[in-house]
């Protein structure tokens, strides 16, 4: 018959055949493979809401391992400052104590030298005055012991220095002293003997202004010790400054010289000036003038 016009009891079996088989997958296949399809995309959502959840944890993991880097990075800068400042001040505080190593003993050498220097000048001075003392009892023709100026006046004090700045050092003294007739003078290397007005008492006034307690800071102070006398037809004026430049510093000794002469008035203007003063020497000559002074005015 063919295929155009088939055969109706072939039709019925194929459309049994037919149902049979669809029934069969409709009831059986079609839910299983519906369940293996629902199964699938159940996990296929499940792998995927476990891959965001690693994702996150990931990347709550990160964001803690970078807050703790950064924190790590910042404790580390700090240690790093710190340690650069505690080494600044650490050789800050070393290069302060040798700073103050240095100074110490740069004091302790200025102190020493000072000291050294000190005693070298009153060995010197001693020297000079006991030459000096004995050259003048060769011209006087009588030795000028303590003993002699004790009797005859009792100062001299003397120092090494110079008339004017640039001129070569030359050994300065002054004297008030006591001539064997009892008549008192001022004498100087500058001028030579001159007689003292007032005698013993200006002589006593002079070393109890020598003796007075010397203020602690800068002074300046002075003795009249000539006023007006004659002197190779010129009136002489002598003054005596005692003072000291500077709170701590050494005391300084100057002698102004002023007066007339020929009718026309004059003034040293450079004072012969002794650049330190031993207070120990001047007092002890100051004690000796005073001592001669007294015994003069109570025999007088």
């Amino acid at each position: 018959m063919g295929p155009l016009k088939p055969n109706l009891l072939d039709l019925l079996v194929a459309l049994f055949c037919f149902v049979a088989v669809f029934a069969v997958m409709a009831k059986v296949l079609l839910p299983r493979i519906g369940k293996a399809l629902v199964g699938r995309e159940y996990a296929i959502a499940g792998v995927s809401g476990l891959a965001e959840e690693t994702q996150l944890e990931a990347q709550r993991v990160l964001a803690v391992c970078q807050a703790e880097l950064a924190a790590a990075r910042h404790e580390a800068s700090r240690i790093r400052q710190a340690a650069h400042e505690e080494g600044a001040a650490l050789l800050a505080e070393v290069r302060a104590e040798g700073l103050r190593a240095r100074e110490e003993m740069v004091a302790a050498s200025a102190v020493r030298l000072r000291a050294d220097r000190a005693v070298a000048e009153a060995e010197l001075r001693e020297d000079v005055l006991g030459l000096a003392t004995e050259l003048a009892g060769r011209v006087v023709g009588e030795p000028l012991t303590d003993a002699f100026f004790a009797v005859h006046g009792g100062f001299r004090f003397g120092w090494r220095g110079s008339h004017y700045p640039g001129r070569p050092v030359e050994e300065l003294w002054l004297a008030v002293g006591r001539d064997p007739d009892g008549g008192w003078y001022f004498d100087a290397y500058f001028l030579g003997r001159t007689p003292l007005p007032g005698g013993a008492p200006v002589a006593a006034a002079f070393a109890r202004w020598l003796l007075a307690a010397a203020p602690e800071g800068r002074y300046e102070e002075e003795f009249l010790l000539l006023d007006g006398v004659p002197r190779s037809g010129s009136l002489l004026t002598v003054e005596v400054l005692l003072g000291r430049e500077e709170a701590g510093g050494p005391e300084y000794l100057q002698v102004l010289l002023s007066g007339e002469a020929g009718g026309h008035a004059f003034e040293v203007c450079a004072p012969l000036e002794c650049r330190r003063v031993v207070r120990a020497e001047l007092e002890a000559a100051a004690q000796r003038l005073l001592g001669a002074a007294e015994r003069s005015a109570d025999r007088a």
